[in-house]
C-alpha cells in the first residue's frame, strides 16, 4: 500500500467522535442538493452563498447564525450537531449514514469499543474514488479498493436501518409507556 492511500486510511484511526464542522458537513449533505446547496442555504439564512461555502469547506468556522439556521431548519439534528450525541428519547437523531454514536445515556458510560466513525468512513469514500482512478495500481490494490468501496456503501446502508431502528424503537417504547400511563390512571 503506497503512502497516498496510507494517509487517506489513516483517518479511521481517529477517535470515534465527530467534530461540529464534520456534522455540519453531513447534515448539509443529506439535507440540500449538490447542484443548488449553496442557493438553498442562503434562502433559509440570509446568509451568503459564499460564506457557506468557505464555513462548508473548512476554510472558516461555522458561524453561529449559520448553526442555528441549520438547527432551525432541521431541528431533528440540533442536538447532536452541537453535541455530537444523537438523544432517541427526545427525537434528536443524525442524518442516515452519519455517526450516532452515542445513542443512550448508557453508552456515554460504557463507549462502544470500535473506533470507526461512519462520519469518517462516508468523507474518505470519494478520497478512496478518485484514487481508484487517478493512481497507477496492481490489480490486487484495485481489488482490495474495489472491495472496500462495496463495503462501505452495504455498511452504510445498515447502518441507515439500524439507525432507523433505534429510533422506531424508542418511539415505540414512548407510546407504549405513555399508553401504560394513560391506562394505570383510568383504571
Amino acid at each position: 500500500m503506497n503512502d497516498n492511500l496510507r494517509k487517506i486510511l489513516g483517518n479511521f484511526s481517529d477517535a470515534a467522535e465527530t467534530t461540529l464542522v464534520e456534522r455540519f458537513q453531513a447534515i448539509i449533505d443529506y439535507e440540500t442538493s449538490k447542484n443548488q446547496r449553496w442557493k438553498e442555504l442562503e434562502e433559509i439564512s440570509g446568509i451568503s452563498t459564499h460564506s457557506w461555502q468557505k464555513a462548508y469547506l473548512g476554510k472558516q468556522r461555522p458561524t453561529s447564525e449559520m448553526l442555528e439556521a441549520v438547527a432551525k431548519e432541521w431541528p431533528q439534528y440540533a442536538f447532536w450537531l452541537m453535541c455530537g450525541i444523537t438523544s432517541l428519547d427526545a427525537g434528536n437523531v443524525c442524518p442516515p449514514g452519519a455517526d450516532p454514536w452515542p445513542s443512550a445515556r448508557e453508552e456515554l458510560e460504557d463507549p462502544p469499543k470500535s473506533n470507526i466513525s461512519w462520519a469518517r468512513l462516508i468523507k474518505v469514500k470519494p478520497h478512496l474514488k478518485r484514487y481508484l482512478k487517478e493512481e497507477a495500481l496492481s490489480k490486487t490494490e484495485e481489488e482490495m479498493i474495489g472491495k472496500l468501496l462495496y463495503d462501505l456503501d452495504a455498511a452504510l446502508v445498515v447502518s441507515t436501518i439500524y439507525s432507523q431502528a433505534l429510533v422506531m424503537n424508542e418511539i415505540k417504547k414512548g407510546k407504549e409507556a405513555k399508553d401504560s400511563a394513560d391506562n394505570s390512571t383510568r383504571g
